[in-house]
């Protein structure tokens, strides 16, 4: 009895949901109806572009996307991972000079 009405009522929520989020896409159109705007601009861009120019676009807007993100996250890893870095090399090397880089790993900025 208690999981049917589980079922139900998750299954409420559900439609619930997606006619919540029908009724606010129907108010941003009526909005936006036949006003000029960026979306109604690209889609006229790439409307008239085909398919395959679409797709390389799209992954080659998806691999500058990927590049940014990766980049940031190495950068992050590099500051956490920095202090570590330095204390192990001091162990294993007590004469070890610095490479005089900045805790981000990037040269100094006179370089």
């Amino acid at each position: 009895k208690v999981e049917a009405a589980a079922v139900v009522l998750s299954t409420m929520v559900k439609w619930g949901c997606l006619l919540g989020m029908a009724y606010f896409v129907c108010d941003a159109i009526k909005a936006l109806s036949g006003k000029t705007t960026l979306a109604d601009i690209a889609i006229k861009l790439f409307g008239s572009l085909k398919l395959s120019e679409k797709i390389s676009y799209a992954l080659g807007a998806g691999g500058v996307t990927w590049g940014f993100l990766e980049r940031r996250m190495r950068m992050k890893k590099i500051v956490e991972l920095d202090g570590r870095i330095i204390e192990l090399e001091k162990i294993f090397d007590k004469g070890r000079s610095s490479s005089m880089l900045t805790p981000r790993g990037t040269t100094q900025e006179g370089d």
